[in-house]
């Protein structure tokens, strides 16, 4: 994680697109990119986004997405861990875009 995005940055990001934040898991396992992890405030399900793909649009993607799973009564979540499938697609993007 670059030493200029400091938590509290961290934390405006998630806060910003709607989630509650929760922390960050450095160093999980070798070769394994940053996590940040945050909370649904309506559904209180934590989510995980890797490093790289942090955004305000993408952690409020995550959210809705958890929120729609979780939607309706008798609702059973077909959820998957979708933050490996987006790192590819997400890994060119810089972070520093939402701190302009």
């Amino acid at each position: 994680m670059p030493e200029s995005l400091r938590e509290t940055e961290i934390r405006l990001i998630v806060e910003g697109a709607g989630g509650r934040y929760v922390g960050v898991l450095r160093d999980t396992f070798e070769g394994m990119e940053t996590i940040v992890l945050f909370v649904s405030p309506q559904t209180r399900t934590t989510l995980s986004i890797p490093f790289s793909c942090l955004t305000v649009e993408a952690v409020r993607e995550q959210i809705a997405e958890s929120d729609a799973a979780f939607a309706g009564p008798g609702s059973k979540c077909k959820c998957i861990n979708r933050n490996y499938e987006r790192l590819q697609s997400c890994r060119n993007h810089s972070v520093s875009k939402d701190l302009r």
